[in-house]
């Protein structure tokens, strides 16, 4: 009997252990509004239901942005691959975000515009791509 409950306590444990997780791997795609900026994580999908349309981040292809307290002779960019998906059509997109310029990416029937990226780029510090946040916004032409 003894014996019963020490398996059960450690059966108990191994399930809640395996249970845990992180608190990114609860983070979801989730729905946005269309004309209304919204932030989005690297591979995380933001969807404007009423559109159906949506968009992911990939990958950064680029990221020259001049580091803070740096002095540079331009101020850089930062290029990403995106995902677009229109009525379940997929097609892989550039853009790019360049401080004080709009870039928008014009797709179909609507421009797409890169207005944010943080965290901003530092001196001697690589940033990882799980920790950058891209804001959008998206209108129709």
């Amino acid at each position: 009997m003894k014996n019963l409950k020490i398996l059960l306590v450690l059966l108990a444990s191994i399930i809640s252990i395996g249970s845990c997780s992180k608190e990114d791997d609860l983070i979801q795609d989730y729905d946005v509004k269309i004309e209304k900026a919204f932030e989005l994580k690297m591979d995380l999908e933001a969807t404007i239901s009423e559109e159906n349309l949506s968009v992911k981040v990939t990958d950064v292809l680029e990221d020259s942005r001049c580091p803070e307290l740096a002095i540079c002779v331009w101020e850089g960019q930062i290029k990403l691959e995106i995902e677009i998906t229109d009525n379940q059509v997929t097609s892989t997109k550039e853009i790019i975000y360049r401080l004080g310029k709009d870039l928008p990416l014009e797709f179909g029937d609507y421009i797409f515009s890169l207005i944010q990226v943080t965290p901003d780029s530092q001196i001697d510090e690589v940033i990882e791509l799980n920790d950058y946040t891209f804001t959008f916004f998206i209108e129709k032409k």
